[in-house]
């Protein structure tokens, strides 16, 4: 492990110690992630500025796993965050998480089909896909879509673009 790597996972036990401390979670160190028996989040540098936090409730498959931002978007200001560097970005994201890790635990489900469903929209948008064109462009996404639709029948996307 070089400098980097160790400086990176130290950041993470800094400000996300209260996982282990405060609710249970247990650390693994080699994979900088932290477990209960319902949620794992795992916590990887994205780049040099801004940290990857994922997010996967153990009781739905595995693609489920989401960035934390996808998850808590009502709840940050992406002005703050644009202004900050890794151990900022580490920061704000372990304040947000610990005021809103009980609710998003009680309301799993729901909110990690709200932000699917952001995320689903934002992926067609951005791939500028149509709502004529993009059921035959979805590639690897298309379990997204179907999982999305399993849990909820009269959701349609193509309304929202």
């Amino acid at each position: 492990m070089n400098n980097e790597e160790l400086e990176f996972k130290n950041l993470t036990i800094k400000h996300f110690s209260f996982l282990v401390n405060e609710f249970g979670f247990v650390y693994d160190e080699a994979k900088n992630q932290f477990d209960t028996r319902a949620i794992r989040i795992s916590i990887e540098k994205y780049d040099r500025i801004v940290p990857s936090i994922i997010v996967w409730f153990k009781s739905e498959p595995k693609f489920t796993g989401i960035l934390l931002n996808w998850l808590l978007e009502e709840f940050i200001d992406n002005k703050e965050t644009d202004k900050l560097l890794m151990e900022g970005h580490l920061q704000y994201y372990a304040n947000i998480l610990k005021k809103h890790l009980v609710s998003l635990s009680r309301n799993s489900e729901t909110m990690l089909l709200k932000a699917m469903k952001k995320q689903f929209i934002n992926y067609l948008k951005f791939s500028n896909l149509t709502k004529y064109n993009f059921m035959a462009e979805l590639g690897s996404f298309s379990r997204n879509y179907y999982y999305i639709k399993k849990k909820d029948m009269r959701w349609n996307p193509a309304k929202e673009l």
